[in-house]
């Protein structure tokens, strides 16, 4: 049980991250044209 809540806690994490670079990704896109 512990470790299921530590992975799902690791996938929210990693979903984040990966979500956040890709705004900021897309909003340096958008700035340059």
């Amino acid at each position: 049980m512990l470790g299921s809540a530590y992975a799902y806690n690791a996938y929210i994490t990693y979903k984040h991250y990966t979500g956040r670079r890709t705004l900021a990704l897309a909003a340096r896109r958008h700035v340059t044209g």
